[in-house]
Formats: C-alpha cells, structure tokens, sequence
C-alpha cells in the first residue's frame, strides 16, 4: 500500500471546497434522477493529485452534468491528526 501525504484542510488551495464530504456535495445538486457514476476515482488533475484526491461524475439520464472533487485531508486543528474530506461541484 503506498502512503500518501494527504494536504491540510485549512490550505488555501482548497479554500473554495465547502462540502464535508462526496455524499454532501452530491445532496447540493438540485435536479432529478441524479446518479454518481459508481465508483470514485482518483483524481488526475488538481490540488489533490497523489495527495488523496478524488473524482466522481454526476449523469441525468444519459447527460453529464457535473463533477464532484474534492481531496481526503488532515486537521490537525485540535492537536491531533484527523483525516477528514472536503469536495466541491463543478457544473459542465
């Protein structure tokens, strides 16, 4: 298994990644019969490229819609490690 080196969650890099999570930013998508494309996949390009980033399409129908990214990050906030995640929507 490799080890990655996740990014803080307070880097300003991903400032603009407001959702705690995948399922949090696949709630925000207004819309019906709204499907993720199964499985997440890592992310190619981005902030989070090797750092534990990821990628998920969203489809209405046969139409993509949108993208979820975001990256699994570190808060150490609170004086320990925590591994969290932060994700944002990307209309296409």
């Amino acid at each position: 298994m490799q080890r990655v080196h996740l990014i803080r969650c307070d880097d300003p890099k991903i400032r603009g990644y407001s959702f705690s999570s995948e399922n949090a930013a696949f709630r925000s998508i207004a819309g019906k019969a709204l499907r993720k494309e199964k499985g997440e996949k890592e992310a190619q390009r981005g902030h989070c490229v090797d750092r534990g980033g990821f990628h998920t399409n969203v489809r209405q129908g046969k139409h993509y819609i949108a993208s979820i990214v975001g990256c699994k990050c570190c808060d150490d906030s609170s004086g320990k490690a925590i591994q969290k995640e932060k994700a944002t929507v990307q209309y296409h």
